[in-house]
């Protein structure tokens, strides 16, 4: 029976979520001579960037400010780096004949392709989402359930990876195995941990053990 494999990408990929932070605070500067929090900021994820600008700063401004934000974010991609042992785990389970692999992140697509297309990572997955095509963003299973539209999956197993509490949440709502990982820096451990995803890893290499196996 095949099995589909889905990821989040920010801190469970790619070290990028300390990258997204700061450029999120400067393109906020540019247009506000304000610089936002950490928290602040953090506490908006959950959607795309673009849908964070529209929701803070209205409709009006969040375009403009979202197209500022992409063009700071090309500029400093090579700041981020896939964690270690990620790109041959990827490579190995795509050439699986019973796996698919997908990608659903929060983040919008104009960065989800810039670092995907920087990384080399996107011809690894079968599909990719972003917070841009979905309405309802994490933990809401939207995005989840169109990646087994997309893919025809109904009642094969289904496994969703992240970092975040939120992760946990979504992948349980649809009846997805939850994967815990806690490599990224930032990762608050002490949520995720509470929100009790089914496995738990502080290393890559245990990750791709784990899903190597049916």
């Amino acid at each position: 029976m095949k099995r589909l494999l889905a990821f989040d990408m920010d801190g469970t990929l790619i070290n990028s979520l300390g990258i997204t932070i700061e450029v999120l605070a400067r393109t906020v500067q540019s247009f506000t001579n304000i610089m936002p929090t950490r928290d602040e900021i953090v506490s908006h994820f959950g959607v795309s960037e673009e849908k964070i600008f529209a929701n803070v700063f209205g409709v009006e401004q969040g375009p403009a400010m979202n197209l500022r934000y992409n063009e700071f974010f090309k500029e400093d991609v090579h700041k981020t780096e896939v964690f270690s042992g990620i790109t041959n785990m990827l490579k190995e389970l795509s050439n699986m004949e019973d796996v698919s692999l997908a990608l659903y992140t929060a983040r919008g697509r104009g960065t989800t392709d810039i670092l995907l297309e920087h990384h080399r990572l996107l011809d690894f997955f079968d599909y990719v989402i972003t917070g841009s095509e979905v309405s309802l963003g994490k933990p809401h299973p939207e995005g989840l359930q169109k990646i087994k539209a997309a893919l025809g999956f109904s009642n094969e197993p289904m496994y969703y990876v992240g970092d975040s509490h939120k992760d946990i949440e979504m992948a349980k709502a649809i009846g997805a195995t939850p994967v815990g990982v806690q490599w990224c820096p930032l990762v608050d451990k002490e949520t995720l941990s509470a929100s009790q995803p089914h496995k738990l890893f502080s290393e890559p290499s245990q990750l791709h053990q784990y899903l190597l196996i049916p």
